[in-house]
């Protein structure tokens, strides 16, 4: 629970002081590491287990082939599907070949991580295709894309996720017609993005705001705002990036600041005074990952203003 909301120390400490750790306790923690990126740690903990003799489970290998998708480490995942198969005599299940693909597909081995996905034993789903499309976004690769978003849009028709990815793979190529397309697609068959939810957590209770809500009694001061984040952002040299959808990147922007409004709103009217616990989680994101750091940063710099108000 502690990593999966974000409080990785957290977990860590009690996974420390526990004095009798099962298996679910190892693999909680190191999920929780390749969770958070801490790829390195999630190894270092899987070779402590192995060196006490704890006997890992396919859970085990999901957390650890997670690990090295997100730190990059082609040739350990690739030896560690290896020795679940062989070592420890452990059937992969589609999650291990669904790592496998991320694994090669972020580092660029596109035509490797396709042909994991054409050899393995089982009826493929969302969970390969889906991580072949997110690699094929990464690195600009159309031709796969479109593959990928064929079979996942078989699966699931009504998921508007895949044609957003694949509008923001041909708009990283200038494809525009395609993007037009795309959109059009969905349009044409009732499909909808759905809208990002941002959480903001005070003394202990959650509370969460959803991105498009215009009918505010102060949606003037929301427009200043957002005509102030403007500011500061062509003022700290942010340019936005031209390879996702513009269209969805303005709206980004736009409903990140009417959650701004919220969330001043909520700490004014509950006195929250500085100091006090105020955890913020906020969805918003570009088509490379997390949103940008520099407006990540005038985020908190805003929100703590706001706060002191």
């Amino acid at each position: 629970m502690y990593a999966k909301c974000g409080d990785i120390d957290g977990a860590l400490r009690l996974f420390i002081e526990a004095t009798d750790r099962d298996i679910c306790m190892w693999n909680a923690m190191i999920s929780g590491f390749a969770m958070h990126g801490c790829g390195e740690e999630a190894l270092e903990l899987f070779s402590e287990m192995e060196r006490l003799g704890i006997k890992p489970n396919d859970i085990t290998f999901i957390g650890v082939l997670h690990a090295c998708s997100h730190a990059g480490l082609v040739s350990e995942g690739k030896r560690l599907f290896e020795k679940m198969v062989h070592g420890f005599h452990l059937v992969p299940r589609i999650e291990h070949y669904g790592c496998m693909v991320d694994i090669l597909g972020r580092a660029g081995l596109l035509d490797e991580a396709y042909e994991v996905i054409k050899t393995m034993p089982m009826r493929q789903n969302i969970i390969v295709w889906g991580a072949l499309l997110a690699a094929c976004k990464l690195h600009k690769n159309p031709k796969l894309g479109e593959l990928a978003a064929r079979q996942l849009l078989e699966l699931e028709p009504q998921n508007c996720g895949y044609n957003v990815l694949m509008s923001n793979i041909y708009a990283a190529a200038n494809r525009w017609n395609d993007v037009a397309g795309v959109r059009k697609a969905m349009k044409d068959i009732g499909i909808k993005k759905d809208p990002g939810v941002s959480s903001i957590e005070v003394n202990g209770s959650v509370h969460e705001f959803i991105m498009g809500d215009k009918a505010h009694a102060q949606i003037r001061e929301i427009n200043e705002m957002l005509a102030e984040m403007s500011k500061k952002l062509k003022e700290a040299g942010y340019v936005p990036n031209t390879s996702v959808d513009w269209a969805c990147q303005i709206k980004e922007i736009y409903d990140l600041s009417v959650s701004y409004e919220r969330l001043a709103e909520y700490t004014k009217n509950k006195g929250v005074k500085q100091g006090e616990s105020r955890e913020t989680y906020p969805s918003f994101h570009s088509s490379d990952g997390p949103i940008d750091p520099m407006i990540g940063h005038l985020w908190r710099e805003d929100l703590l203003l706001l706060v002191d108000k």
